[in-house]
């Protein structure tokens, strides 16, 4: 007597005859983080900055500083880009330091001069730069400005 019906289907069987489907693919690696592992400082431009040393650790921290001054200045202006933008939804009243913030973010612009357009592409941005001198050099007056 033959066999009639549907033919089988290739492939590697289970000993119950049930088809063993093939692995799904691993996905791809995150390409930030491509060699970090799983380092948070890896999300960032100015954190891989830091891993791959092309800035030293009291730069990093001075750049992290002026990351969240200005998360502070956009906050006391009342922009939607800031801290109070990032409470979940919860309102955050406006501070009585607002004018204070404001005023130490302009102080922080006005020593960085030209600089401060390389280390906001950077940092702000979260864009890199194809030479770092000046990112480098606003780094430094930052450390200086921070005291770090």
């Amino acid at each position: 007597m033959s066999w009639t019906g549907r033919k089988r289907s290739p492939g590697d069987r289970y000993p119950s005859g049930d088809r063993r489907l093939p692995k799904p693919p691993k996905p791809p690696d995150q390409p930030h983080r491509k060699g970090f592992g799983s380092n948070p400082l890896a999300e960032t431009v100015h954190g891989r900055y830091y891993l791959t040393k092309a800035i030293s650790e009291p730069q990093h921290l001075a750049g992290t500083y002026y990351g969240r001054s200005r998360l502070r200045y956009r906050a006391a202006i009342g922009s939607p880009d800031s801290l109070r933008s990032r409470s979940e939804g919860q309102p955050i009243p406006t501070g009585e330091y607002d004018g204070v913030e404001i005023a130490h973010f302009n102080g922080v612009i006005l020593a960085l001069g030209k600089l401060r357009v390389d280390v906001d592409w950077v940092i702000v941005q979260d864009a890199m730069l194809a030479d770092l001198t000046n990112y480098r050099r606003g780094l430094d007056v930052l450390r200086t400005l921070y005291r770090v």
